[in-house]
């Protein structure tokens, strides 16, 4: 471990580090064989020309202003983008010159997906949720029952095929980390509702459904066990005295995480990348927040700045563009929306269900079932994704348009309204300490879990006055 621990020896295993990550996340967005990088396509993609580069470089563009003016007129940053990509497909003119190819619409769909996927990782309190696994289990599964009644609705009043309704059902019940994530990290870092560990628990409660999506117990074993190690790998390199280690630890995370992700969707094996994306993101920080001073928060900055200023913007603009007029009937819609106000509805009775059972008061369980209620992120990539799929099977492509239309709906229905809804009650639900009782709190909470991963004979009973202090 000394020779690890040696600055130039440290530096050089970082940077080949960094650059195996890179390679690979190179490979796999650009889509070309890992071993054998330099092969050329045996015919010419239009899909990689410079007209496509300068399609994405219009539609980022577009997509960042137009969330900077929803953000002056004081409206969710989301809506711009999503407003612009909805009149965009509606204008003809608009719609004929942006035809984003297929492959490279995906690659920016899931780039942002990454993005999210780590602020996500970051957020999550490891030490707490080890020690706090009940109530988050409880309430990430109240998805799996909203899921059920989702299935049913679509089932009798869509009339979708079981199989398409349950699909249909599994997409609008996932809660969207896009909305979620941020929104609690914010009440976080305002130190709104960290007295009962509500973020933290809405941020674990997250993960649960989609843990249960998996395809089989291998690939959540796989995906466990190489995001550990990889996060614990993150512990060591670049070590605390690297002169750049802040820009090195954004930098290999980053990459790692896109090329996990990235090549697991390559593989067919996507939700074991995304657990395993979350894991690292979640292992890594608890090195990091002990280590130096400014803990992980220029790492949290650099993805906050990412998402702001790139993955936000493009992810709701392209999810905008989807949104088929001509596919939709005033039939459709409202179906959809009863089908999904119905989702909703159980969602928060469910919520407040499992709460009951734990020591939150009306106005926490009020919150939490507003934070399990938006749509968007994994809508706007399982709607498109089940599209793609349903080409291969031709007879099931009209109900999986169905589906897709129906998410679009969702996202347009939840998306701006609870994200509006979720920052303007916050602060007035739950209950917030000031910052200097926050921290002593915060710092004494963080020494009792300690204490509970080590062993009988090595645990302290904490004092009468350590815990009147919590």
């Amino acid at each position: 471990m000394k020779v690890l621990r040696n600055n130039e020896v440290n530096s050089i295993i970082t940077y080949l580090f960094t650059l195996i990550t890179l390679y690979f996340a190179f490979a796999a967005v650009l889509g070309q064989p890992v071993f054998d990088p330099l092969h050329e396509p045996d015919s010419h993609s239009e899909e990689n020309d410079s007209k496509t580069v300068f399609l994405a470089f219009f539609l980022v563009n577009i997509a960042v202003v137009s969330s900077w003016i929803s953000s002056i007129c004081r409206l969710p940053t989301l809506f711009g983008p999503l407003l612009m990509g909805i009149v965009i497909r509606t204008i003809p003119a608009l719609n004929s010159l942006f035809i984003l190819p297929p492959y490279w619409d995906l690659i920016l769909r899931k780039l942002a997906f990454v993005n999210i996927i780590v602020r996500w990782g970051l957020g999550i309190n490891a030490r707490f949720i080890a020690n706090n696994r009940a109530f988050p289990i409880a309430l990430g599964l109240t998805a799996l029952a909203e899921a059920l009644v989702l299935t049913v609705a679509a089932w009798l009043l869509l009339g979708l095929s079981f199989t398409m309704a349950s699909l249909c059902g599994l997409a609008v019940a996932t809660v969207s980390p896009a909305i979620t994530v941020p929104s609690m990290i914010k009440f976080r870092e305002g130190n709104i509702g960290i007295k009962k560990r509500i973020p933290d628990n809405v941020l674990a409660a997250c993960l649960s459904p989609k843990i249960t999506i998996l395809y089989n117990l291998l690939s959540l074993v796989l995906a466990t066990a190489v995001g550990v190690l990889a996060g614990v790998i993150l512990w060591y390199f670049p070590s605390n005295s690297f002169s750049n280690m802040q820009f090195s630890r954004s930098l290999l995370l980053g990459s790692l995480c896109t090329a996990v992700i990235m090549g697991s969707i390559k593989l067919k094996y996507p939700c074991a990348g995304m657990l395993c994306g979350v894991l690292i993101c979640c292992v890594a920080p608890l090195r990091w927040r002990e280590d130096n001073e400014k803990k992980a928060i220029p790492v949290e900055t650099t993805f906050r700045i990412l998402w702001d200023f790139f993955s936000l913007p493009i992810l709701f603009i392209l999810l905008g563009m989807k949104l088929d007029g001509e596919l939709l009937s005033a039939k459709i819609v409202g179906i959809s929306v009863g089908i999904i106000l119905i989702g909703l509805l159980a969602r928060v009775a469910l919520v407040f269900l499992a709460a009951s059972f734990f020591p939150f008061n009306h106005k926490d369980r009020l919150l939490m079932g507003f934070a399990m209620l938006p749509r968007a992120t994994l809508q706007a990539d399982l709607g498109p994704t089940l599209v793609t799929m349903a080409h291969l099977v031709p007879p099931y492509l009209p109900e999986a348009n169905t589906v897709l239309q129906v998410c679009i709906i969702s996202v347009l229905l939840t998306a701006p309204v609870m994200d509006f809804i979720i920052a303007l009650t916050g602060p007035r639900l739950l209950a917030e300490l000031p910052v200097y009782e926050a921290q002593e709190r915060e710092d004494v909470v963080e020494q009792l879990e300690s204490k509970k991963d080590m062993t009988e004979s090595e645990k302290q009973t904490p004092t009468a006055e350590t815990i009147s202090s919590v």
